[in-house]
């Protein structure tokens, strides 16, 4: 039986897979698309194709000021003629910074509210009740959460492991795969993947760029019950684990290590990496590579690049 929902498609996939010179492969998610490049428009999909099947207007959704799911979300409104509402957590100085992520959201017309730190803690009340005001307004608002990462959003990384088993046909099955990880869909989504293909020895290692392994844990646990009362399905989150250690001083502050490894990367393979998300999973893989805990020799591993060009422009100086 398929379960699976229907989609719109708005990337370009698949995506390729490069291989390094230190034996770790790279599935490049930062080529699905230009302006709707990275992990989340895989997402946006199935999240956009059920926005248009309830008739929507508006498509409502919240982030860091230079998210990247934000601006995809946006951009992809856009190109189904729909408006987008985002909810921006910012400092004053980072709001009036029109960079990066930000310009192309703003660029593309997306109305954009910036809350504090301390609203964003409540930021699903508050996407509720501007969605209420919207509807007041006679607008048909849908809501999607931070990063794309609800029990919906998952089949956009389901369908990247199916996407993933095809590319390796003829070849081994990566053993370890690794995803730096935000808000979880991506994670949830390889999980729900490897669950319903029956892949096994299969392991999915997110790296947190906020918050802790305990907290992501808890959310997969959350997103992957709610995708079981949804769909009837029995997947487990066995394959999966978090490592902590490579956040840095936090979320999107540059951290000293990442950007050594961003440079080497670039230097040797020609692939850009973020400060916020892809340069600290890079970071712990090259780390986890260094302690033992991951061979090449032994290990077949892919990193899954999410994507985040635009995020280095505003940051360029610390990157040289």
């Amino acid at each position: 039986m398929n379960l699976k929902p229907e989609k719109l498609s708005l990337a370009t996939f698949p995506t390729p897979i490069h291989h390094c010179s230190n034996g770790v492969d790279i599935k490049l998610d930062s080529m699905s698309g230009c302006e709707m490049s990275g992990n989340k428009i895989r997402k946006l999909e199935f999240l956009l194709q059920d926005a248009l099947n309830k008739k929507s207007t508006i498509i409502l959704t919240t982030g860091g000021s230079g998210s990247n799911h934000c601006r995809a979300t946006a951009v992809a409104a856009k190109r189904l003629g729909l408006k987008s509402l985002l909810l921006l957590r910012s400092t004053e100085s980072e709001s009036k910074k029109i960079d990066g992520n930000l310009f192309i959201s703003t660029l593309v017309g997306a109305k954009i509210e910036f809350i504090t730190r301390k609203e964003y803690q409540i930021r699903n009340e508050l996407l509720a009740k501007r969605a209420k005001e919207l509807e007041q307004e006679g607008e048909v608002p849908y809501i999607i959460p931070e990063g794309g990462s609800n029990a919906l959003g998952s089949w956009g990384y389901s369908s990247c492991f199916e996407e993933i088993l095809k590319q390796r046909e003829n070849l081994q099955m990566y053993n370890k795969i690794i995803v730096p990880t935000g808000s979880v869909g991506t994670v949830a989504g390889l999980v729900v993947g490897v669950n319903l293909s029956g892949t096994k020895n299969c392991e999915i290692i997110g790296v947190p760029v906020c918050n802790n392994s305990e907290y992501f844990s808890k959310r997969l646990e959350n997103v992957i019950q709610d995708f079981n009362q949804l769909y009837g399905t029995e997947v487990n989150t066995k394959c999966a684990r978090f490592v902590d250690g490579y956040i840095g001083e936090g979320y999107s502050v540059p951290y000293q290590p990442a950007m050594e490894q961003i440079k080497i990367l670039a230097q040797t393979e020609g692939i850009i990496l973020d400060h916020c998300y892809t340069g600290k999973a890079w970071n712990a893989l090259v780390s986890l590579i260094e302690k033992g805990e991951l061979d090449p020799q032994s290990d077949k591993i892919l990193f899954i690049h999410t994507g985040g060009i635009f995020s280095v422009f505003p940051y360029k100086d610390l990157y040289l």
